[in-house]
């Protein structure tokens, strides 16, 4: 049997819940946003999970449900290239 994985880890990853913080982008009928994915929950067919998102004007931030197909993960932070002299 093999293992099924995804850009968000392997079925496993999201049953279990994964302690990491990921960042990600949340693609919302008004637009695209930056979001903080906190956790995943089975709901219907498929997965959704619960992102935090700064998605007003005014800096509010709103939490809610979005599945998971709605989601593309951020890319780990790119680390500056340091030379010691």
């Amino acid at each position: 049997m093999t293992t099924k994985r995804s850009a968000f880890g392997t079925l496993s990853d999201r049953a279990v819940g994964d302690a990491r913080v990921r960042h990600v982008w949340a693609a919302l009928p008004r637009g695209t946003y930056p979001g903080v994915l906190l956790e995943w929950r089975k709901h219907g067919g498929g997965w959704q999970a619960r992102v935090a998102i700064a998605a007003d004007d005014e800096g509010g931030l709103v939490v809610r449900w979005i599945p998971a197909n709605h989601l593309t993960p951020v890319g780990p932070p790119q680390r500056p290239d340091v030379r010691r002299c």
